[in-house]
C-alpha cells in the first residue's frame, strides 16, 4: 500500500490517480500507518520529517529542490509517481539537530547567522559573532558571520558543500568570515561550488558536534526557522531510504 503526503503549505494536487489518497504531513506524522511506500509532495524538510517518522520506508518525492538537484530528477508529480512504483531504493543519511529542547531531522542543511534566510538570501547579511564547533575529532573556534552544516551538496540555489555526500556518514561544517562585501562577492562561486578555497571560508567534517553561536542568531533547518542560538547536530547513517 502506498501513501501520498502533502508537505507544509501544499493543499492539494490534481495529478494524483484516484487510487491514491493524500493526507497532510501533520496527519502522517501523528499516525504513519502501514504504508510500504510514500510519495511526499513538498520541500526537502517534508521528506526529512517523513523519513524520521517512518524509518526505512521508501520515499519518492516531488519538489524537494535540493534532493531533486542532487539526483538530477524531474520534480514533477507525474515523474515522482513513476518513481513511487518503479524507483530504486537508495539509502541516505539523516541529520538530526537538537535546539531549544527539541530534536528535528534534516536531509539538506542547517544554516545559522544574524541574517539567516534559508537559502533565499545570505546568512552573513548580519554582524560578526563568535563560533565554536566541538566535533568528534577536533574543536574549531572562529569569528564569523554564518555557519552552514551540510548533509548534502545543495542549499537552495547554492552548491554550498560540493564535497559533501548524503551517504558518507559525515556532516560538513562551513564557517563564513570576513568583510561583508567580500562575502557578497562569493555569490557566483557559491552557486557553482567554487567557494570552499576562499580565505573567508573554513570547513571541517564530523559525525556529531556541539555548536556555540550568538543567542541572537537565527537557526534554520532545511530552510525552516527552528530557533536561535547554539545547537547540537549528529548524523544517523542510512536512516532514510529514497526512491530514485
Amino acid at each position: 500500500m502506498s501513501a501520498v503526503v502533502l508537505g507544509r503549505g501544499v493543499r492539494s494536487t490534481k495529478r494524483l490517480p484516484r487510487s491514491l489518497a493524500a493526507l497532510p504531513l501533520a496527519a502522517f506524522l501523528a499516525a504513519p500507518g502501514e504504508a510500504n511506500r510514500v510519495l511526499v509532495v513538498g520541500a526537502t524538510a517534508d521528506v526529512a520529517a517523513v523519513a524520521h517518522a517512518a524509518p526505512g520506508i521508501p520515499i519518492a518525492f516531488s519538489g524537494a529542490p535540493e534532493l531533486s538537484r542532487l539526483f538530477a530528477l524531474d520534480r514533477s508529480v507525474a515523474a515522482a509517481l513513476i518513481r513511487l512504483e518503479r524507483g530504486t531504493a537508495y539509502q541516505v543519511d539523516l541529520g538530526l539537530v537538537e535546539i531549544g529542547g527539541e530534536s528535528r531531522p534534516f536531509l539538506g542543511t542547517i544554516a545559522a547567522g544574524a541574517g539567516s534566510s534559508g537559502g533565499l538570501g545570505f546568512p552573513w547579511a548580519g554582524g560578526t559573532g563568535a563560533i565554536a564547533i566541538a566535533g568528534d575529532r577536533r574543536t574549531v573556534t572562529a569569528s564569523g558571520r554564518a555557519i552552514v552544516v551540510a548533509n548534502t551538496q545543495h542549499w537552495g540555489r547554492w552548491t554550498v558543500a560540493p564535497r559533501a555526500a548524503i551517504n558518507d556518514a559525515r556532516l560538513e561544517f562551513q564557517v563564513f568570515s570576513g568583510p561583508i562585501l567580500t562575502l557578497w562577492g562569493l555569490r557566483r562561486a557559491l552557486s557553482l561550488g567554487l567557494h570552499s578555497r576562499h580565505p573567508g571560508v573554513s570547513r571541517l567534517t564530523a559525525t556529531a558536534a556541539d555548536v556555540e553561536i550568538s543567542e541572537s542568531w537565527t537557526v534554520r533547518c532545511d530552510g525552516i526557522r527552528v530557533g536561535r542560538g547554539g545547537f547540537r547536530v549528529r548524523v544517523d547513517p542510512g536512516r532514510a531510504t529514497l526512491l530514485i
